[in-house]
């Protein structure tokens, strides 16, 4: 579809193909914050996590964690809603393992969310950023890994007028993530 106009009004996207008129749906991110739990086991339930979006049949609620450990992530639930694993990388970086991973669940109804994540093996400690959003189908774009020890990943992610992007990157101790909206 080429796009020869692109027109906004109160958070309402139109754009012109073929001269008609049709409205697009921007991706809604927001940052909800990030919870750590430093007691050592297996599973970790947070609980009263605020969902910064207002309920939506298509809020959907996403997830990254980090562990310092050389352990997986077996399963989550967000808000009693079985999430889906979207990726799931380690990170090697001068003889340290970090294992990052994002998840997502449709939870359409709260204002609060109870988040269980079981992992593997038991951990040190469980660290998780969390977001929501609407309009989003669950597509994953880009998803790039460098497990060298000189550490240097580097990738190039296109992010369209319309669009969203999480990015998660991890060493030897910590894990983070980072949000950025299109267009870019």
């Amino acid at each position: 579809m080429k796009i020869s106009s692109l027109w906004t009004k109160a958070r309402q996207v139109y754009v012109r193909s073929s001269g008609v008129w049709e409205k697009m749906f921007p991706i809604d991110l927001v940052f909800n914050g990030t919870h750590e739990d430093s007691t050592a086991t297996t599973v970790y339930t947070h609980t009263s996590i605020p969902l910064l979006v207002a309920p939506h049949a298509n809020r959907r609620v996403i997830v990254t964690t980090e562990t310092e450990s050389a352990v997986t992530v077996n399963s989550m639930t967000i808000g009693g809603v079985a999430a889906t694993l979207l990726a799931q990388v380690e990170s090697i970086f001068n003889s340290g393992v970090v294992y990052l991973s994002v998840w997502s669940a449709l939870v359409p109804t709260g204002t609060t969310a109870t988040i269980v994540t079981t992992y593997s093996e038991s951990v040190f400690r469980d660290n998780m950023s969390v977001y929501t959003t609407t309009n989003w189908d669950g597509v994953v774009g880009t998803v790039a890994s460098d497990n060298n020890s000189t550490g240097g990943l580097t990738t190039t992610v296109s992010i369209g007028a319309l669009g969203a992007a999480i990015a998660i990157a991890g060493n030897a101790t910590k894990g983070a993530s980072a949000l950025r909206h299109g267009p870019g």
